[in-house]
């Protein structure tokens, strides 16, 4: 048997080399066993059957003849299978259970606090270019974005993620990379994404990932949950940690915690290296955002998209002098974004004077809810708008905004230029409520029943919508709880046949208000 470091000295080729040649299914996976006093301190090292170097000296053979690593691993993919073996000598790092690992936790006191650092000067790097492991989750915890090296370093990964965001929970995916978690220094860099999920995550939450993780691994995030401080948001905290890579050996890492509004990065530089490449990196908060946006990885996720427009936004053109209507689109926008960050909307392409944002399902809120409240604080946000406008330019007129919502499963990413990043979704949730926001008229919120029928029968309850029917004396009245086929909604089907004509059979409803506990006058 050959220890890894006898394979990478006899063929030159480095850790990485080897770490990718394991992930492609060209080397079968090290039988992992204690180290030897030759091992530079190591505690576990892997070792690999002596025709190692004779399939790493076939492929550089490969190689040479111009054969890309993927022919190369197809070459080799029949031939490798089978699971890691642990050497017995490796079995007191490996054996235990996770019950036994949750009560011989070290105690809290013993590992050092996350340090706050300052970040330096260096030589310049780019997301994009950042030799070691790094990724980025949302404020659900679920990935985002991983480089090539978190994905075979940290997560231990041969496929890319799944499409589906639910199973990209970084927990999950953490415990299922690193079967023994009860190590001191691997326990940190868990505890140190816990304490950084804590006011973002319930305990709940994490005790729901038990059908895919193991009750006893469930049991132990919620134990972490319980017992770790929150990490506030401070520029950089970093903390040490050791993880075991694809050869079984233990390698220590500083792991630095980065926090932005559209989530956390997360970055692991060997202890080793120099620090300041890194930090000068992270201090650079707007590059480093936009460069992890333009790379976020498209998912399918559940969503609910709202679209508002600025009512009347042809007549107010032809009234306002341009510097006054861009003044005023631009006010609007500012007033509702504060509005959109407070149910967590997420800003999509703008569309002339109109708003795309998307609600995503959150850890501690409904999502549909969210949506459905955002809207009708937006609506009340428009009147005080309205009202400074009309004070300071007669003839305007009160300032509405028409809005429709959707809900369903799509494919959500971005569309991104060398200046510019844009969210998109794939599907027929965004054309539902751009036609439901076309639909309403007089400041009207329009959402479909599928979108009601996603709340729980409480929310129901705090939600006030129906359908207006007009009395025989003049006026309308909205009938509450009920819906309507779009094609059955009289002159309002009528004013709009043409453009709505492929949402006829699409059931809707009309969003008066949402309650807080107690009803209150709603407009109509």
């Amino acid at each position: 048997m050959l220890t890894s470091h006898e394979v990478m000295e006899r063929t030159r080729i480095s850790r990485a080399t080897l770490n990718n040649y394991i992930a492609l299914g060209i080397l079968p996976r090290p039988i992992v066993g204690l180290a030897g006093p030759q091992s530079g301190g190591a505690r576990r090292i892997g070792y690999f059957d002596d025709n190692a170097i004779e399939r790493i000296e076939h492929v550089q053979d490969l190689k040479k003849q111009g054969l890309s690593m993927a022919d190369i691993a197809e070459q080799f993919s029949e031939e490798i299978g089978g699971e890691e073996q642990v050497l017995p000598l490796a079995r007191e790092a490996t054996n235990d259970d996770a019950s036994s690992r949750i009560s011989e936790l070290p105690p809290r006191a013993a590992p050092a606090p996350p340090r706050v650092v300052q970040p330096g000067r260096a030589l310049r790097l780019s997301i994009e270019e950042l030799p070691h492991p790094a990724y980025m989750v949302n404020n659900n915890f679920e990935l985002e974005w991983w480089n090539h090296q978190a994905a075979q370093e940290i997560f231990h990964r041969r496929q890319g993620l799944a499409a589906e965001i639910e199973a990209r929970n970084v927990f999950r995916l953490m415990l299922e990379a690193h079967e023994a978690p009860g190590e001191r220094d691997w326990l940190e860099a868990l505890r140190l994404h816990i304490g950084v999920a804590r006011n973002r995550v319930p305990a709940e939450a994490l005790a729901a990932l038990a059908p895919h993780i193991g009750a006893d691994n469930a049991e132990l995030l919620v134990r972490l949950h319980r017992e770790t401080p929150s990490v506030g948001k401070r520029h950089i905290v970093r903390v040490a940690a050791e993880l075991t890579d694809e050869l079984g050996e233990s390698v220590a890492y500083d792991l630095h915690a980065t926090f932005f509004r559209e989530g956390v990065l997360f970055a692991y530089l060997p202890t080793e290296d120099d620090p300041e490449s890194l930090l000068d990196l992270l201090a650079r908060r707007d590059m480093v955002i936009r460069g992890l946006l333009r790379q976020r990885l498209p998912a399918l996720t559940h969503l609910g998209v709202l679209v508002a427009d600025l009512e009347n936004s042809d007549e107010l053109r032809a009234m306002l002098a341009p510097e006054d209507y861009f003044a005023l689109v631009n006010d609007v926008w500012r007033a509702m974004e504060v509005v959109f960050r407070r149910y967590h909307g997420t800003h999509g392409k703008h569309l002339s004077d109109g708003l795309v944002y998307y609600f995503f399902p959150q850890p501690d809120c409904n999502y549909v809810m969210n949506a459905l409240e955002c809207a009708t604080e937006l609506r009340e946000t428009m009147r005080r708008v309205s009202r400074e406008w009309s004070a300071r330019h007669a003839g305007v007129g009160e300032l509405r905004l028409t809005m429709g919502l959707a809900e369903g499963q799509e494919w959500f990413g971005c569309l991104s230029s060398s200046t510019n990043v844009e969210f998109a979704v794939l599907g027929d949730t965004l054309a539902r409520a751009r036609a439901l926001a076309d639909l309403a008229s007089d400041g009207a919120i329009w959402a479909t029943k599928d979108m009601i029928a996603g709340l729980g029968a409480d929310e129901r309850a705090r939600v006030h919508h129906g359908i207006r029917q007009s009395h025989a004396g003049g006026g309308q009245a909205l009938m509450p709880s009920v819906y309507a086929p779009v094609s059955r909604l009289g002159d309002i089907a009528a004013r709009r046949a043409d453009a709505l004509e492929k949402y006829a059979d699409l059931i809707v409803t009309e969003v008066a208000d949402v309650w807080d506990g107690e009803k209150r006058d709603t407009a109509g």
